[in-house]
């Protein structure tokens, strides 16, 4: 079978891969790797559709000669999606600041269209996960009823800066990664290992009815994990791994199963986390 990715052949070795789904998921999870997502499917020169696997999915590896993948850096990785979304968000702060109307209305129309690449860039869904987002989202919404709301209203104007802020801020440190990768590897590790003795803690916390606090530094901890693997010191697989006990923290969290907590953390999440910073110390 050969290969290709954006008209480039790629070298693959297919071992316990038997339909063309399999195949597919190991190469969008390779490209994962490379900072790239997966945007069209072509077997044997047919274009078929990503999101209805019927038809293709099963196929079997040896009934199609050519898998051609079309594949975009994904806005998190890619340093001028980040900057266009960066002069987007400051457009946005200074024309509200200014009371400039017209330039506002311009402004969060262009907002609404990259929204979606925002998103992904943050590494957020479309439609939730960044509070920050979702308050550009409802003044958006504001501007277009009313283009004069932010004269009217002082307070919405306030909350949208501070939004559009946050949001900045976060796409700069995305931006930083590209700039300085190797300060922002090594800074990232030392907080991660900093943050190992707060992980520590989680259980003690929920015990003592600070729920908030532990979910805090759970989010914290979640951070600096993807961070690292965005910056490549792990890989997606071993980045895969940490998520799926992630996954079975929140869920102890949600059943406030502070046993289950505790053992999740101490048998299960800090060994890995220890193993790989022992790992890329012992590499560098």
């Amino acid at each position: 079978m050969t290969v290709l990715v954006n008209n480039e052949k790629v070298d693959v070795t297919l071992e316990n891969e038997h339909t063309v789904g399999d195949v597919v998921r190991e190469l969008a999870g390779w490209l994962r790797d490379q900072g790239m997502e997966l945007h069209a499917i072509s077997l044997d020169d047919k274009k078929v559709a990503l999101d209805e696997t019927v038809g293709w999915h099963d196929r079997a590896v040896d009934s199609v000669e050519t898998i051609a993948l079309d594949a975009m850096m994904h806005p998190s990785r890619d340093p001028e999606t980040l900057m266009i979304l960066l002069e987007l968000l400051g457009l946005i702060e200074r024309n509200i600041e200014q009371g400039n109307r017209d330039n506002l209305v311009e402004a969060m129309r262009e907002y609404e269209y990259a929204r979606p690449t925002l998103a992904r860039a943050l590494n957020a869904s479309a439609d939730t996960g960044v509070p920050a987002l979702s308050i550009l989202d409802d003044l958006a919404a504001k501007v277009k009823n009313d283009p004069d709301v932010f004269t009217s209203d002082n307070d919405a104007a306030r909350r949208t800066v501070t939004a559009a802020s946050a949001v900045v801020l976060e796409l700069a440190g995305r931006l930083s990664e590209f700039q300085n990768p190797e300060q922002q590897l090594n800074i990232t590790r030392e907080a991660l290992r900093a943050q190992i003795a707060e992980l520590s803690d989680i259980a003690v916390m929920l015990q003592q009815g600070r729920d908030a606090d532990a979910m805090k530094q759970l989010l914290k901890f979640t951070e600096l994990v993807e961070k690292l693997i965005r910056l490549g010191a792990w890989s997606h697989g071993e980045g895969s791994e940490l998520n799926t006990f992630f996954g079975e923290l929140i869920q102890a969290f949600e059943a406030e199963d502070t046993v289950l907590i505790g053992d999740l953390v101490e048998y299960e999440i800090l060994p890995r986390i220890e193993a790989l910073l022992d790992s890329d110390d012992a590499g560098s």
